[in-house]
């Protein structure tokens, strides 16, 4: 069961691309949360994932505490494991904050767009300043304190043309689980996308490059695909719940499948809302998204590489087309990008015998039946 609790809509940067919508000051009560909690908690299954959100969500340390305490405490009382996760900007990675992250055990993906020039073109402060300094120095204090910390990074027609020197700087931050995503929202040119697949091309020479160094480490949207590739497919646990085992509760109690449509939480998001906190879910409004949403499209059949492409990701389906169950053709053409950069890894890595891609792709896999 994986659960998203958004804190607040409130953050300190002004990133121009935030799906989030406007930043303003709604924050979650704790009552919210537990009731929440009590709901993830109630579903059949032993393992429950609660991922702190926001807006930022360490701007709300009082209100991070008490839901974590809750987290732990529900998972004493049930019986079942709970792993907290938070999604941060990086800039709040201070004392007190890595304080709770390590007392509650948390797994900590902070957002940097890449190198400077990448990350600044859009990640602002509300003064128009670039965050880039104060994100890398968060990375640095978490990763002394913490271990090790994911990274994502939003890929957008302002940055595109430094992709490559986005996973260069990445890297060399010693960061070994990192997510290049692209910004499905933005106006995507058709020469644009000529100039994303030669950065995805790009990068995979620089992961191939990375593995041959003997370094263990996974890139999205490669690993997924790769991953995709030796199982013949995502399979039907690989693919997002959407509102059955993935929750998303927005400050005001009003519950979603999944986080990227709570947007403002207004009358805008009315028709994605499946639920709320003292209610519970509607399952009648969930199949009504999620059903459609699963359906195999007339569009896509015959395609070789249907069995590895998210046309089922409603959350991208909505960003794209407006409907959770209408696939856009950008995302066709993204998607046959990255299985290309993809299997290209993947063969070469193969050949070569590669140690490190083997023992992640193989070994891991191997050892896990």
């Amino acid at each position: 069961m994986n659960l998203t609790l958004s804190l607040n809509h409130r953050c300190n940067l002004r990133c121009t691309y935030c799906y989030a919508g406007e930043k303003f000051n709604r924050r979650m009560p704790l009552e919210v949360a537990e009731k929440a909690l009590e709901l993830a908690f109630s579903y059949p299954s032993n393992v429950v994932r609660v991922l702190l959100f926001g807006g930022e969500p360490l701007l709300e340390l009082e209100l991070l505490e008490a839901v974590s305490a809750a987290t732990r405490a529900k998972a004493k009382a049930t019986g079942k494991l709970a792993r907290l996760g938070l999604t941060t900007n990086g800039t709040q990675l201070k004392d007190r904050a890595l304080d709770l992250l390590d007392e509650y055990d948390f797994n900590v993906t902070v957002s940097l767009d890449g190198d400077r020039e990448a990350h600044n073109s859009a990640r602002v402060m509300p003064n128009g300043k670039g965050s880039f300094d104060a994100v890398v120095k968060g990375i640095r204090r978490a990763q002394e304190r913490l271990g090790s910390v994911r990274t994502i990074s939003v890929v957008h027609p302002g940055n595109l043309a430094r992709l490559p020197e986005s996973f260069d700087l990445v890297a060399s931050l010693g960061i070994t689980r990192m997510a290049f995503n692209l910004n499905y929202d933005a106006k995507w040119e058709e020469e644009q996308l000529e100039d994303l697949e030669r950065g995805y091309e790009a990068m995979a020479d620089r992961v191939i490059e990375h593995y041959r160094r003997g370094v263990d480490f996974t890139v999205q949207p490669f690993h997924a695909k790769i991953v995709s590739r030796l199982k013949g497919g995502f399979a039907p646990g690989d693919k997002c719940d959407f509102g059955c085992k993935e929750l998303a509760v927005a400050p005001s109690g009003r519950i979603y499948p999944c986080d990227r449509l709570i947007g403002e939480d207004g009358a805008a998001q009315d028709e994605v809302v499946i639920g709320d906190v003292d209610t519970g879910v509607q399952v009648a409004r969930v199949s009504a998204m999620k059903d459609p949403k699963d359906q195999p499209k007339a569009d896509c059949e015959g395609c070789a590489i249907v069995d590895r492409c998210m046309w089922w990701c409603g959350c991208v389906n909505k960003a794209l087309t407006g409907r959770v169950d209408e696939v856009s053709g950008l995302l066709c053409a993204v998607e046959q990008m990255i299985v290309r950069a993809s299997d290209r890894i993947a063969t070469t890595l193969f050949a070569e015998g590669n140690r490190p891609f083997f023992a992640r792709y193989y070994l891991a896999a191997a050892n896990a039946l």
